[in-house]
């Protein structure tokens, strides 16, 4: 398990609840979170509206079995709880590295590590993300 600190928001495994891309939405990710109460860090994110308007999270997943951890930035896109599903965390993923995660499967486990990234495009914590790249 990764240290967590104030900038890492989840770094459990999930499920892939859902995975598209569309020409006029782009690409869009829905991670099934272990516990519903899973989605209480993800509400101090930002989240505006417009394609890729919310914050700015690297997330760095791999599938049971892997080495390696697959890495994309993505937008917040918002999350939601239900009784019947748990929670839900929604983003939307940059067009060009949506293809990494097209080899994933709804309801497929993975390990995943969210954290914040800055507007620059560097993240908060160098230390965190050379530790999960290792």
């Amino acid at each position: 398990m990764i240290n967590a600190n104030e900038y890492l928001y989840y770094g459990k495994e999930c499920q892939i609840d859902d995975l598209q891309w569309s020409l006029n939405a782009g690409g869009k990710l829905k991670l099934l979170l272990e516990h519903p109460e899973d989605y209480k860090p993800f509400g101090s994110i930002t989240k505006r509206r417009g394609k890729k308007a919310g914050q700015i999270l690297k997330i760095m997943m791999r599938r049971d079995g892997d080495e390696n951890f697959v890495q994309v930035d993505a937008w917040f896109a918002g999350w939601s709880v239900s009784h019947t599903k748990g929670a839900v965390i929604a983003m939307t993923v940059e067009d060009e590295t949506f293809d990494q995660l097209r080899m994933l499967e709804q309801r497929e486990q993975v390990e995943i590590v969210v954290y914040e990234i800055e507007e620059d495009g560097t993240s908060h914590n160098e230390q965190l993300r050379s530790e999960v790249e290792a």
